[in-house]
């Protein structure tokens, strides 16, 4: 239920350029996420509909502070007025932190999506989930020996089949 869930929010909060992404392109990327970074929207051709980031982020917080509100009523209610305002100062700096990092998962999900489905088209007979790393170190190889761009995408071919053997 999760899965279905994230999967549709993400496909609400971002925009996919028509355009293929290139071999080299998806090597990058693909080194960047193996490395645990995460690779730009400019890479993998994409753009995040911020308004509905912030949208759909209040609307997901709410469905857990409504319910608590309503079960801390009382003590909310008999709390002095001073201490009052430091809580709601303090949780609206945690709200606003906790968007930056909803909008790191979103990121990130993003990107391994639109990996995962560059991959399909570059690599049919590769399964990602299980030469992902070894493709991004056969990439990374390919860039501390200089290999020639034409050849980047036979050399990673043949170490991949290697294993295929």
């Amino acid at each position: 239920m999760y899965e279905r869930f994230k999967e549709k929010l993400i496909q609400y909060l971002y925009i996919k350029s028509s355009q293929p992404i290139h071999f080299e392109e998806l090597m990058k990327a693909n080194l960047l996420l193996v490395e645990g970074i995460i690779p730009s929207e400019r890479l993998l051709k994409y753009r995040v509909l911020l308004g509905r980031a912030y949208l759909s982020f209040i609307i997901l917080t709410h469905l857990f502070i409504i319910p608590l509100v309503g079960l801390l009523h009382g003590v909310l209610a008999k709390m002095d007025c001073h201490l009052s305002i430091i809580l709601a100062v303090a949780f609206t700096g945690v709200f606003f932190a906790s968007f930056t990092s909803y909008k790191e998962w979103l990121f990130e999900n993003i990107s391994k999506k639109i990996v995962k489905s560059a991959w399909e088209l570059h690599f049919p007979h590769f399964d990602y989930k299980t030469h992902h790393t070894k493709a991004a170190r056969l990439y990374d190889e390919t860039l501390r020996k200089k290999i020639a761009k034409h050849e980047v995408q036979i050399y990673i071919l043949d170490g991949l089949s290697k294993d295929e053997d």
